[in-house]
């Protein structure tokens, strides 16, 4: 089940009240991402693209050049990456995170991780996550790890509420978004079963 944004008002209250470090962590820096999405609503101005591309679109500069890049949906339906080739760099959005339980309601882990097979092949020496800090390409072995753990947990699950007691794998117990390890157990039971 999807958890909607809570008000800004609703996030502080129950910032006031957690006890856990690590949740209180969480809270506060979800806290300020909000605020800050809060401050750019009154002066953001939607506007259609003016360029659109299937699969790659090559921005060719005097001193280098960059590519966009979509291998297809993982996290969301569409995701692209800015790719320099030279550099061996690649701005990933969301489609890598470090140390940070990627929220996989909007996507397609199977297709993530052929993704990730795919980026991996780029070969990678400098990765921007959408959250977390710059990497290596080490970083896409660590979430193709994430997706497939949690796949077998909900494939040896005998019911949903048997596997949301299970405790958190100990390589992700430290990333920050920690009730979303539990979103994305319900997510992939429900695809799982068609629920």
């Amino acid at each position: 089940m999807r958890t909607q944004p809570m008000p800004l008002e609703k996030m502080e209250a129950a910032l006031a009240q957690e006890q856990d470090p690590r949740l209180r962590r969480d809270l506060t820096a979800y806290l300020n991402e909000m605020r800050q999405v809060a401050n750019a609503l009154p002066i953001l101005t939607l506007r259609l693209p003016d360029v659109t591309f299937e699969q790659r679109l090559v921005f060719a500069g005097s001193k280098r050049a960059a590519v966009l890049l979509t291998f297809g949906g993982g996290h969301s339906p569409s995701d692209a990456f800015l790719y320099f080739p030279e550099e061996g760099l690649a701005f990933m959005s969301d489609l890598i995170q470090v140390d940070f339980h990627p929220a996989m309601h909007d996507g397609d882990p199977g297709e993530w991780l052929q993704i990730l097979a795919r980026v991996e092949a780029l070969q990678l020496n400098t990765i921007v996550p959408g959250h977390g800090p710059v990497c290596s390409g080490q970083a896409i072995g660590q979430l193709a790890q994430y997706i497939q753990v949690l796949a077998q947990m909900v494939e040896d699950a005998g019911s949903l509420e048997e596997l949301l007691v299970q405790d958190m794998p100990a390589f992700c117990a430290s990333w920050q978004a920690a009730p979303i390890f539990k979103e994305n157990l319900e997510f992939l039971y429900q695809r799982a079963h068609n629920l």
